[in-house]
């Protein structure tokens, strides 16, 4: 069994929390793991290192990020 909590801007998707990536409003070590998918790309640049601190802070074990890739197919 899984204790899933989610996370986003928007409360229209109806997360489980209403909260920014920058500043998460989650004890140290609140989670086993965190899962971040299409979601560093909407954040500037400047701010990710941030980001990744406050994933870092917030997980015990293991964080799971996945970006997009964008290539040219001729």
């Amino acid at each position: 069994m899984f204790d899933i909590v989610t996370i986003d801007v928007d409360q229209k998707v109806r997360p489980d929390v209403v909260g920014d990536l920058r500043c998460l409003p989650f004890k140290n070590n609140e989670f086993d793991i965190s899962l971040a998918f299409e979601v560093l790309e909407h954040i500037p640049f400047e701010h990710v290192p941030l980001a990744l601190e406050e994933l870092r802070r917030t997980t015990k074990e293991y964080d799971v990020l996945s970006l997009p890739h964008n290539s040219l197919y001729i």
